[in-house]
């Protein structure tokens, strides 16, 4: 069975109806969270408490969680969220959508690091970060967390308007360069990095042996045109024997 929940009417009804549905014994299997409503107030306690209701879905083979900038979480709440998607050890398929949420620091991609490796069944993953306060320690942990991930076909990652320079470009590519399995991958990185960032990346895509479809949001580096920015990211981009198709953004 198949639920998605749209948060309009409050934190309090969004955990009954997941008690609900727990006591109902329906076997579910994926769960869709949009949290993104100006007229509820959604703090760390409410999230850990929906976080637990969730924990009992040992089942779940898909989770889809979006968050926006309307609610108060630190990296608090969402490190009992990040347990509970640990505990998810079926999922297949998981997708977390973080905007303007400046109160969520490298920390809570600590404890991800740590949660995320436990997902050895994910074949698709699409993790997006916007005005967060994550450096390049959050892609340090994000490349360690995905060496167990040895099904992952499908990632899109999004990492947008950070402090985070050259040697976090690195870690993407020692992210990349981990999944062997990848066949689709979608990159926005609109970050502060120059040109060794930017050969890191196109090193890293350069590994990707089984990829076919590629898409790919990239600001030009700081002293590049953005006809150099490509130039520089083709040089990895050629090399794939199997990249059927290639959408520039």
């Amino acid at each position: 069975m198949i639920i998605e929940y749209t948060f309009y009417i409050g934190p309090t009804i969004l955990q009954n109806s997941l008690t609900v549905l727990e006591n109902s014994k329906i076997g579910l299997r994926a769960l869709s969270l949009d949290l993104n409503s100006k007229a509820q107030k959604f703090q760390d306690n409410e999230l850990l408490a929906i976080s637990d209701s969730i924990s009992r879905f040992l089942n779940l083979n898909s989770l889809h969680f979006k968050m926006h900038e309307f609610f108060e979480i630190t990296d608090y709440g969402l490190e009992g969220f990040y347990k509970t998607i640990g505990k998810l050890t079926n999922l297949t398929s998981l997708s977390l959508d973080l905007k303007k949420k400046p109160n969520i620091t490298d920390h809570s991609t600590e404890i991800f690091k740590t949660c995320l490796s436990r997902l050895s069944k994910l074949q698709m993953l699409s993790l997006s970060f916007f005005q967060c306060d994550l450096t390049e320690k959050s892609c340090k942990y994000l490349s360690e967390s995905v060496e167990s991930l040895k099904k992952l076909e499908t990632l899109s990652l999004a990492i947008v308007e950070m402090k985070i320079n050259d040697e976090g470009m690195f870690y993407i590519k020692r992210l990349l360069e981990r999944l062997e399995t990848l066949r689709e991958l979608t990159l926005n990185l609109s970050l502060h990095y120059k040109e060794e960032g930017l050969k890191s990346l196109a090193e890293g895509l350069g590994t990707l042996k089984l990829l076919s479809k590629l898409r790919i949001k990239t600001d030009s580096c700081e002293f590049l045109s953005t006809g150099e920015t490509i130039d520089i990211l083709k040089q990895g981009i050629t090399i794939l024997p199997r990249l059927k198709e290639l959408r520039w953004e």
